[in-house]
């Protein structure tokens, strides 16, 4: 951590969902029913998406761990976080690759 007066920096460790691998983990699911049952109902796939994504939560390999930098500024003498691509990308970077890889 580095402090000043009025900045600091703080590094943090911040795991969530690799929501990559839930998306696959869901979509081998839901192919390897397809071939084995036939098309599942609409009620089957929001089933099996929820139960891959209830699992995932509990699952440590579905996890991914990104180390960042926080920058933090002194405001009327309380911290408040510098929102920066690499903050909210920190938090929210699972979520693209899975926006992306939907509309493929």
């Amino acid at each position: 951590m580095k402090v000043s007066q009025e900045e600091a920096t703080v590094n943090v460790s911040i795991t969530n969902l690799d929501m990559n691998m839930v998306y696959r983990l869901g979509y081998t699911t839901l192919t390897t029913n397809s071939f084995s049952n036939g098309l599942p109902s609409m009620e089957a796939t929001i089933d099996t998406m929820f139960s891959t994504f209830s699992g995932a939560l509990q699952d440590t390999d579905t996890k991914a761990t990104v180390n960042v930098a926080i920058p933090l500024t002194k405001v009327d003498n309380k911290w408040v976080i510098e929102v920066s691509d690499e903050v909210v990308n920190s938090v929210s970077d699972p979520f693209p690759p899975l926006i992306d890889n939907a509309g493929h």
